[in-house]
């Protein structure tokens, strides 16, 4: 696979988990439609400018996108761990305290109590 088919297949996995219209995903992460359309298509030799805008609207780094060693649901799951980090730190001192508890919690339960943990 290219660079190219590694971004394209990127972008397709991130717009296919946005649930929002190609008009709202291309305007949500800075490109115009057409350049989308042609990423998604396969049909853009994207500059490096556009891949950095493109990591930068879905908040992830560029190499990522070009490199994808993540396969589709491991990158989804990346994709919205990002999303999630940015509303984390919007959140006020008390609710990101809140959010880390129940974090934790979750964690404990995953791995169970005691593993992962010095």
């Amino acid at each position: 696979m290219t660079l190219q088919d590694n971004f394209s297949n990127s972008v397709k996995i991130a717009y296919k988990n946005s649930n929002k219209t190609l008009a709202e995903f291309s305007n949500e992460i800075g490109i115009s439609r057409t350049t989308l359309q042609d990423i998604l298509k396969g049909n853009s030799s994207s500059r490096i400018d556009t891949v950095e805008v493109v990591a930068d609207g879905l908040n992830t780094d560029p190499l990522a996108l070009l490199s994808n060693p993540y396969g589709e649901n491991e990158l989804a799951f990346l994709l919205s761990l990002f999303q999630l980090s940015d509303a984390a730190s919007a959140l006020a001192d008390d609710e990101k305290e809140e959010l880390a508890a129940h974090c934790h919690a979750m964690i404990r339960i995953l791995i169970g109590p005691g593993k992962g943990e010095k």
